[in-house]
């Protein structure tokens, strides 16, 4: 049997909440909580301060002592950023604003791409400013640098395949980056009962469901809410709802090949990487895996050397080079292994890990994405930690896309944040940065 790579963190009021929100209240998340704690994150008592010149260093010292502030850093001559040490943040705004000798103050906030997007703050695997998730206060600049890739690449014209449990087919951050097979869509041919493009999938028109009986059907619905949550990490709308997807722009195919409870069979996955690949779609993430290796799985991708399969690591915090997971542990050069890392810059502690078997690591503790219900929810898990990397390379594709797999998996390990955390523990000795990736694709 096999299981999805997944660990879900244990469910305070919030996560509960998180799972049954609907359009109407996905908005009143960006509100502070007590379980999420957002108002103790660094950015949001930081203050943009500019003051005369010509102050000696002891007035400086001075004013904000007055207002109970300390110097982050100089921004030019006469701006700095100082930090609330104590007290409310509103006090410190009004004590610097009535001093003469300040120009004005105000506070520093998160800039970017991503304002549109109500739940953009939370995601703190695609910029890390120190916001606090889950009440652990993060680590800045420990992210993928998603919003910065942006710049160079919307990931639009990619599709990736999600090998998993399905997806929440109606769901408002989904329902319409569900890519449609062209070869059984229009005219009717979503329900003509026809194989239309001659795959053997009758009515394939988006995506398929290998759990049924026999061939199974074309309805990848997913009852347990894995698949939902990674295929929001990958693909999530840009439309001013929810979240919004590391491919930004990018396109998935669901492929189901667990049921309600997260088991699967080996020859279903064997099956779906066929399926992804005789559709032609170039980048498959496979949030599932099994223990040991497979003989079966590894020809499969062998069949299909264009394709590059993003895999979990796992979740048994075990050296994988000593005892393998399929599919990481597999030879294949057009595998890349990714474990979990956290908002901390650490080693996620149920993180599989591995210097010939990991590539990279990824963020996946508390990731928030889509969710069964048609609500948001944190998981965690090498399962999160995939789909950023899966989303990463649809970036680069667009700016890439007649590399070959090996070489786009080559600039991808190449351009990570290497840290020592990471050393010797994964091939690159790094995590995942999607703006350099993407800007390795300008050679």
């Amino acid at each position: 049997m096999i299981t999805p790579a997944r660990r879900r963190p244990v469910a305070p009021a919030l996560t509960r909440i998180l799972a049954t929100l609907t359009t109407a209240t996905a908005a009143a998340l960006a509100g502070p909580s007590p379980a999420t704690a957002e108002t103790d994150s660094p950015l949001e008592r930081e203050i943009i301060v500019q003051r005369q010149i010509g102050l000696s260093t002891l007035e400086q010292a001075e004013f904000r002592e007055r207002a109970q502030t300390e110097l982050v850093e100089q921004l030019e001559p006469g701006v700095e950023l100082v930090r609330v040490r104590v007290g409310g943040v509103d006090n410190a705004l009004s004590e610097l604003r009535r001093d003469p000798r300040v120009v004005y103050a105000e506070l520093n906030r998160p800039v970017g791409l991503q304002a549109a997007e109500p739940l953009f703050r939370r995601l703190w695997g695609f910029r890390n400013t120190g916001q606090a998730i889950r009440g652990t206060e993060g680590r800045r600049d420990a992210d993928a640098d998603v919003d910065a890739a942006w710049k160079l690449s919307r990931g639009s014209g990619q599709v990736v395949a999600m090998v998993d449990s399905g997806i929440n087919l109606e769901h408002e951050d989904l329902r319409d980056v569900v890519r449609r097979n062209p070869g059984e869509s229009g005219s009717g041919r979503e329900h003509n009962r026809r194989d239309d493009d001659r795959n053997g999938y009758v009515d394939d028109w988006r995506g398929w469901d290998f759990t049924g009986h026999g061939d199974g059907d074309n309805r990848p619905a997913d009852y347990n809410g894995h698949g939902t949550h990674t295929a929001g990490t990958v693909a999530a709308a840009v439309n001013g709802r929810g979240v919004v997807g590391v491919g930004r722009k990018a396109r998935i195919v669901p492929i189901r090949i667990t049921g309600a409870h997260g088991r699967g069979k080996l020859s279903d996955m064997v099956r779906a990487f066929d399926y992804a690949s005789r559709l032609g779609i170039p980048i498959v993430n496979v949030s599932v895996s099994g223990n040991g290796t497979s003989r079966p799985l590894r020809e499969a991708m062998a069949r299909h050397p264009k394709t590059l399969y993003v895999a979990s690591a796992g979740n048994s915090g075990r050296d994988v080079d000593a005892k393998p997971q399929t599919p990481c542990a597999e030879t294949s050069p057009n595998v890349i292994c990714v474990g979990a890392s956290t908002n901390r810059e650490q080693i996620a502690r149920f993180s599989n890990y591995g210097d010939r078997s990991v590539d990279l690591f990824a963020p996946g503790l508390h990731v928030l994405s889509t969710y069964r219900g048609g609500g948001y929810d944190y998981l965690s898990g090498t399962s999160m930690a995939a789909p950023h990397v899966a989303g990463a390379l649809a970036l680069m594709r667009e700016r890439a896309a007649r590399w070959s797999a090996p070489s786009l998996k080559t600039a991808l390990l190449r351009r990570t944040d290497r840290r020592a955390v990471y050393s010797r523990r994964s091939v690159s000795g790094g995590r995942l940065n999607a703006a350099r990736a993407v800007a390795a694709t300008d050679r």
